[in-house]
């Protein structure tokens, strides 16, 4: 259970609600987002499946506690043990995610 204070679980763009959610999709990593399930550290491709679940990009920006239209511009990732990182840009909304707040939007090619 979390520590964090308590939020509105529609505010998507909360700090402890995306913690929340990347800490319990870390701690279920049978989870169809990881090419690793569960076993060793997590892969390049589950590191970057993980940074794109919480990505800024709604379609009510004021039920999830962000900005104006606010959304993620660039996303960085490393792998340490390879001295390589990983940047994609925000390009374009591209349409709404059925049943959620959330916008499905386009990123440049890793």
């Amino acid at each position: 259970s979390s520590t964090f204070p308590k939020y509105d679980p529609d505010a998507e763009h909360n700090t402890f609600a995306r913690m929340d959610f990347l800490n319990n999709l870390y701690n279920n990593k049978g989870n169809e987002v990881f090419a690793n399930k569960g076993v060793g550290p997590l892969t390049k491709e589950d590191a970057i499946a993980m940074t794109d679940s919480v990505h800024c990009s709604f379609v009510d920006d004021k039920i999830a506690e962000a900005g104006k239209k606010e959304r993620t511009l660039l996303n960085t990732t490393a792998d340490l043990s390879k001295r390589e990182f990983y940047v994609n840009f925000y390009v374009r909304d591209v349409e709404p995610v059925p049943g959620t707040n959330k916008m499905k939007d386009m990123m440049t090619k890793r």
